[in-house]
């Protein structure tokens, strides 16, 4: 699996290259052809009731990504998901990483930029799973300053887990919300 990643980074890589060399100018704003985004979100969901037998379940991520925009508003590139699960009595670890795409709305003019972006997540927990994801994020970066935005987000989780050395797999969902900071290079 660590290997189909690995391809799926290196295809966005050089689909991306062609777009890159093809660059007139410097980049003049955020999002624009030639900026670079690096920056994370934190986010916690917290679930219970009756569904959960009444346990409690809390769940923080961080999400630290690195983008690349070949082309204006487009953004390619890279994440890193930590994501720290507690109940009453015990507690999981997953740490993954895996290619990113993200599509911003507005300009040069633009203070807010709008986005939506989707991660494919793989990596391992604390409890001999390993673990993929899929995740959907919506949201906005207000720009702070000129190259400093600060980002609200949504995100929804699609996570499949497997057990190593088996066919036993489980999957689930997380829904929850996160904020951040991106420093944009330009």
């Amino acid at each position: 699996m660590k290997k189909i990643v690995l391809f799926i980074v290196s295809v966005f890589l050089v689909l991306s290259l062609p777009l890159a060399a093809q660059d007139d100018g410097k980049p003049t704003y955020a999002i624009d052809r030639g900026s670079i985004l690096a920056g994370g979100s934190a986010g916690f969901v917290s679930v219970g009731g009756d569904a959960r037998a009444d346990e409690r379940i809390s769940i923080f991520t961080f999400n630290p990504t690195v983008l690349y925009f070949p082309i204006p508003n487009v953004g390619v590139g890279g994440q890193i998901m930590f994501q720290r699960e507690s109940t009453d009595n015990s507690s999981k670890t997953f740490y993954g990483a895996g290619p990113t795409g993200a599509y911003f709305f507005g300009g040069e003019k633009s203070v807010v930029f709008p986005f939506l972006s989707i991660s494919f997540i793989y990596g391992k927990r604390t409890d001999e799973y390993s673990e993929t994801v899929l995740r959907f994020t919506g949201g906005t970066t207000y720009m702070l300053a000129k190259n400093v935005g600060m980002t609200g987000e949504i995100f929804y989780l699609i996570e499949n887990f497997s057990l190593e050395n088996s066919d036993e797999s489980v999957s689930g969902n997380t829904f929850g919300v996160a904020f951040g900071l991106s420093a944009f290079i330009f």
